[in-house]
């Protein structure tokens, strides 16, 4: 779930744009939510087995920025876009399993992506002389 802002510019005189064709950058943010699932494994200096697993749902809020280009008619035009999109989540755990021994885990993710996207764009116009 999020919300898009799309700032575009129509040419005129730009042939292969065609008639209905744009320019434009696109900006927003979005709302995520993820599970995360981790086990870790280790031996201690004394030769004890130390094991666990931990789980946490978390949220996090990407944002995407990005530009594209519109080819076509004012009715139906063809979309290429590329979107570079963020975000960051981390969590704590502290747990002691042994008296004599106290770690803390922190676990850091940080995401990102560039993605290029091929659409199509049909206006349906109600009645607005498109």
């Amino acid at each position: 779930m999020g919300f898009n802002a799309k700032l575009g510019y129509s040419p005129e005189g730009i042939g292969f744009l065609g008639e209905g064709g744009s320019v434009y950058i696109i900006a927003g943010i979005q709302w995520l939510d993820m599970d995360v699932n981790s086990e870790h494994e280790g031996t201690l200096l004394n030769g004890e087995k130390l094991t666990g697993a931990y789980g946490k749902s978390l949220s996090a809020i990407p944002w995407l920025a990005g530009g594209g280009i519109e080819i076509g008619g004012k009715k139906g035009r063809l979309d290429l876009r590329a979107i570079y999109t963020r975000y960051d989540a981390d969590f704590r755990l502290e747990e002691v399993n042994t008296p004599d021994l106290r770690y803390d885990l922190r676990y850091e993710y940080e995401v990102s992506e560039w993605g290029v996207y091929l659409g199509y764009t049909w206006s349906l116009g109600f009645g607005l002389g498109i």
